[in-house]
């Protein structure tokens, strides 16, 4: 298939310290290529793929002098303008800016498949809502379909990871580990408390956006000790051994998350998660064998579920972490991601055809 991936292009891909969604359209563009597909990938200049690469801007937008977050829409639609100039080349395009990409989709006249990677603010209900009967959706899990249940789905579509890149350890260390935006939804704060609580030490890693600078300051700062580090933005390989020299890395979210990445590349890297259950947590660890998972915004449960991962025996622990490294290989891998997005993009194109004969 002639394919298109219309990414953001506000970090680079494959993304050098922050971006998630840019790790993951980075994951399955190069397991498209791989899978012998020919695949366009629209992003910043400074990306990195085997793909043929449109560069949208020249370099990652946050590495432009004069580029505010607070317009990154503009600049999204903007990408998407210039897909719409040159769509005739393709068999079907993956749409990963959401309604920046939708507030044209009438003037998108190829098949279309999107998957929405944040939040499904009342603004991107509103354009998904007046353009509903023209865009087609992939769900991150089960739990975001729940959300907009009257979008046009064609499937879930879990994450995967190139696996070969999360070095496993079978033994971990004594730290927590926390890694995400530094974000009251993200529950930063609660991380601090559960080691505090237990006495442990704490590794944090994540940015600080400029809304939540206060947050930091006020909820996370203060409280910051030789035992309890911020580490700013890490590279990839730094995360990496954050992961396996830790003993859990803690997921406190609070809000309706549509995935999490960081779930699963913890436990590729074999350290068990403990989650509050919002969003697709359910789906993603399983509870008492990969991880834990306690009710939202209970902070003592979550203490307590940490507790009992610290005082299991090693060997116990050991089998905990072998377990988590098995789950994601059996689940949460490039290859059945890719798999599952092309049987999505045939049946996309079958669906657009049809409705074209028909009308």
């Amino acid at each position: 298939m002639k394919i298109a991936q219309l990414a953001p292009n506000i970090y680079p891909i494959p993304p050098a310290g922050y971006g998630g969604t840019e790790l993951v359209v980075g994951n399955i563009t190069e397991g498209l290529v791989a899978g012998g597909n020919d695949v366009t990938l629209f992003a910043s200049g400074d990306s990195k793929t085997k793909a043929k690469l449109y560069k949208t801007a020249p370099k990652s937008l946050a590495n432009t002098p004069g580029f505010k977050m607070r317009d990154f829409k503009k600049y999204l639609a903007e990408v998407a303008q210039q897909f719409i100039k040159v769509q005739n080349q393709f068999e079907i395009v993956h749409i990963h800016i959401e309604d920046s990409a939708a507030r044209f989709a009438d003037e998108i006249k190829i098949p279309s498949i999107y998957t929405h990677h944040g939040i499904f603010s009342p603004e991107v209900k509103e354009v998904y809502n007046r353009n509903i009967n023209l865009l087609r959706f992939t769900a991150l899990s089960k739990s975001q379909m729940r959300l907009m249940p009257n979008l046009n789905y064609f499937g879930v579509v879990y994450h995967g990871l190139e696996i070969s890149k999360y070095r496993f350890s079978p033994k971990g260390d004594e730290p927590l580990y926390f890694i995400g935006k530094i974000d009251p939804v993200k529950g930063t704060d609660v991380a601090v408390k559960v080691a505090q609580k237990l006495k442990k030490n704490l590794n944090i890693t994540g940015n600080i956006s400029s809304s939540h600078t206060s947050y930091f300051t006020e909820k996370i700062e203060p409280y910051l000790t030789p035992k309890i580090r911020y580490h700013g933005v890490v590279d990839f390989g730094t995360k990496i051994d954050f992961f396996d020299n830790s003993k859990v890395t803690l997921f406190p979210i609070d809000w309706e998350e549509a995935f999490g990445l960081v779930m699963i590349e913890s436990m590729a890297c074999g350290t068990p998660v403990v989650a509050f259950r919002r969003g697709s947590v359910p789906e993603v660890i399983v509870d008492g064998e990969t991880g834990f998972i306690v009710e939202p915004g209970n902070v003592g449960a979550m203490v307590e579920a940490v507790k009992r991962i610290y005082d299991m025996p090693e060997g116990e622990y050991k089998e905990m972490r072998k377990r988590c490294r098995e789950h994601v290989e059996k689940n949460f891998i490039v290859e059945r991601m890719v798999e599952g997005y092309e049987k999505v993009y045939q049946n996309v194109i079958k669906d657009w055809t049809n409705r074209r004969k028909s009308s």
